[in-house]
């Protein structure tokens, strides 16, 4: 009698392997897990397993697909990072005002004149970095064109004055929607009065610099269509220095004949008072903010004896918007802006 090889029973297929035979997403699982350790095991005992065993254990099939996951996180958290990122705002204003002046020089003539003038006003605040955003700096440009007659109406006398305001404020939050800023600002100035019906001095120069205390109040007043921004803004010399020629020198002497002795002087309470203040109201629409509002300007100072005096007030209309500069090396604009 004969007995097959295998035994009684006839020989059959073996019974699968349960792995093998498990879903597919846990087996892609179970094979990044062996992966990651047969990367591990390469990197820390690369002298033990040679390169043909390494591409044995992982295919490349699959080293490309852990390559494509890196990647995608790594594309996603640099996403996020530039999701996250801060960018501080350039608050820029434009505004115009419309004003009733009045002047007095003791240099050039006895007499007030008075009328009308225009000032242009370019102002730029932005908050001074992403850590320290309860302090702001603001840089503004002011241009001041006057136009005045002497009582008699048989002289006039033109002022033109550029000034330059650079400044900080602490911002402090009484309420949700008011906001109190503290601070300085340092304001060189250069201008001059022309005065045609002089004939030994037809002109006087405006020239100096002071350091000024300044506060702002800014009130945010929601409505059913919009936010309106109410503010008010007040600011007065200290300390500083003015140019001021003694009274019946002329400027032939002063630059000429170099005859140049005491004509800068010192500026302090004693001897310089003024102040700016405004009350504005921002009002926004589409794509910008419009400001309307009223200012007062005061300043008058004696210097050898000499009295000036310098008074406007009028009507400011402007507008307003929320810019974003990129310059320089390292505040380049990104690729997917378009510039010129």
């Amino acid at each position: 009698m004969q007995v097959r090889t295998g035994g009684l029973e006839p020989p059959h297929l073996s019974v699968l392997d349960p792995k093998s035979s498990a879903a597919t997403n846990y087996a892609t699982s179970a094979w990044i897990f062996e992966s990651a350790k047969v990367l591990f095991f390469v990197t820390r005992k690369s002298g033990y397993l040679s390169y043909h065993h390494f591409f044995y254990i992982c295919d490349m099939k699959k080293i490309y697909l852990i390559i494509a996951l890196l990647i995608s996180c790594y594309a996603g958290f640099a996403q996020d990072s530039l999701r996250s990122k801060s960018y501080l705002l350039n608050n820029k204003t434009h505004s115009f005002t419309l004003y009733g002046c009045e002047l007095f020089d003791g240099y050039l003539s006895p007499l007030y004149y008075s009328g009308l003038g225009v000032q242009f006003k370019q102002d730029v605040r932005r908050v001074w970095s992403e850590k320290l955003s309860n302090l702001s700096m603001q840089n503004s440009y002011t241009v001041n064109l006057m136009l005045t007659l002497n009582p008699a109406y048989t002289a006039n006398m033109f002022y033109l004055n550029f000034e330059y305001d650079w400044g900080m404020y602490y911002h402090l939050v009484a309420k949700k929607n008011l906001t109190f800023l503290l601070g300085g600002t340092v304001t060189p100035e250069i201008g001059g009065r022309l005065l045609p019906r002089n004939t030994n001095n037809i002109g006087n120069l405006d020239f100096g610099a002071s350091i000024n205390v300044a506060t702002q109040m800014r009130w945010k007043i929601p409505t059913k269509k919009r936010v309106l921004e109410l503010n008010v803004s007040f600011s007065m010399p200290v300390i500083g220095f003015a140019f001021a020629p003694q009274l019946g020198a002329s400027y032939y002497e002063i630059f000429y004949l170099k005859n140049q002795n005491d004509i800068f002087h010192f500026t302090f309470f004693h001897n310089k008072y003024g102040f700016k203040r405004s009350y504005t109201l921002d009002i926004p629409f589409k794509n910008s903010v419009f400001r309307v509002g009223i200012q007062r300007n005061l300043l008058k100072y004696s210097l050898h004896g000499v009295f000036y005096k310098r008074k406007y007030g009028g009507i400011i209309l402007g507008w307003q918007k929320n810019l974003f500069s990129f310059a320089g090396r390292k505040n380049k604009a990104p690729d997917r802006f378009i510039q010129y």
